[in-house]
């Protein structure tokens, strides 16, 4: 049977410590909201849902009440995204070569730990190419103008002609 009177056989067994975990979450309980992800039943398997809860007292019996929202979408693209950044992480840790992200419409790079400490860069560095390559940061100054060439060619698609 897919569903029964069973809160508890609704939750997957490898959370219920999550939901019902013992005596940390009896205790909040009785400070009200409550709130907790894990895996639920559902016609199609499980998924991941998110459930904000209060404990209601004052009435002739104390009861929960709460909110469950389906956020399997969410988990899934928090997954991913995860293993790519752990992914980049490696390989900017590996590599010999500095490794960066480039956002074009801000003109911005996204820097691992090598471009960061080698540049004296931020993390999220704007102003580039053009401001940080005038300051000397990452060529030097009588480069400045081949660095940004270069650049320009390259967006643009082009085969790069340095001098």
């Amino acid at each position: 049977e897919l569903f029964d009177d069973k809160f508890k056989n609704m939750i997957h067994p490898d959370d219920w410590n999550t939901v019902f975990g013992g005596e940390e979450n009896r205790a909040a309980a009785r400070h009200n909201n409550l709130r907790f992800e894990y895996r639920m039943k559902s016609k199609d398997g499980y998924i991941w849902v998110e459930d904000y809860t209060d404990y209601i007292t004052g009435l002739k019996k104390p009861f929960f009440q709460g909110a469950i929202m389906d956020i399997t979408d969410s988990v899934r693209l928090s997954e991913k995204l995860n293993a790519s950044i752990k992914a980049f992480r490696i390989a900017a840790k590996e590599t010999h070569n500095l490794v960066f992200t480039y956002n074009r419409k801000e003109q911005a790079i996204y820097c691992d730990e090598k471009v960061t400490r080698g540049f004296g860069l931020n993390e999220h560095q704007t102003g580039v190419p053009y401001e940080i390559a005038k300051q000397g940061k990452i060529v030097s100054q009588d480069t400045v103008e081949t660095y940004i060439h270069a650049y320009e060619a390259m967006i643009r698609g082009e085969s790069l002609s340095l001098p």
